[in-house]
């Protein structure tokens, strides 16, 4: 639904968006569509809008079912290195507003920043339960080539992972922390996810 170029994105015209829902819906006889856009609900309006065009396009109705929500993480420190606000309340009222609707909350969150602890990881999860979001997709923070975040980290000589991208997939600890060893962030995602979340 956008075109992404570097730190900004362009939607697609709406033309464009009932064009491909055409050819999927009349052509493909697909009734189900997932739509991989971390940028969509930037501008609410927006979405209500396209809803609206798909259902006047006499696509059935225009039903989200399930919104991955990405929560990122609870610390402001690390909020601001990802260059995103203070969302730690829009993101439970988010969660909030998707179950009032109906729709279920899959949430992301984001472990293995600078300044993350033991505590921090603990923190992040307990937060996360407390959004009452019904599944999670974690992941740890990734240094991948080209981006801000990869030169950051390997400023401050925390890449511990520098070229063998196999394990670049957020599964996989590639840097560690001022605190935390890569080995041990590892291990740590891991253990307290089950410890907490369950």
């Amino acid at each position: 639904m956008k075109q992404m170029h570097s730190q900004s994105f362009r939607p697609f015209p709406f033309e464009r968006i009932i064009a491909d829902l055409d050819d999927i819906y009349y052509y493909r006889n697909t009734r189900w569509v997932f739509i991989a856009d971390d940028n969509l609900v930037l501008d609410p309006n927006r979405v209500v809008e396209i809803c609206q065009k798909i259902v006047a396009h006499n696509m059935s109705l225009a039903e989200i079912k399930t919104v991955f929500l990405v929560i990122e993480n609870v610390s402001e420190k690390s909020l601001a290195m990802a260059r995103k606000g203070n969302i730690v309340d829009a993101s439970r009222k988010a969660v909030e507003n998707c179950h009032k609707y109906g729709i279920m909350v899959i949430g992301g969150l984001i472990f293995g920043f600078p300044d993350d602890d033991e505590q921090a990881i603990i923190d992040n999860y307990q937060y996360f339960k407390s959004t009452g979001a019904d599944t999670a997709y974690c992941q740890i923070l990734t240094p991948y080539p080209k981006t801000e975040i990869r030169q950051h980290l390997l400023d401050k000589g925390l890449v511990t992972n520098i070229d063998d991208y196999k394990r670049y997939n957020g599964l996989w600890a590639n840097a560690k922390t001022k605190h935390i060893e890569s080995d041990k962030l590892q291990y740590l995602f891991w253990y307290h996810r089950q410890n907490v979340l369950g």
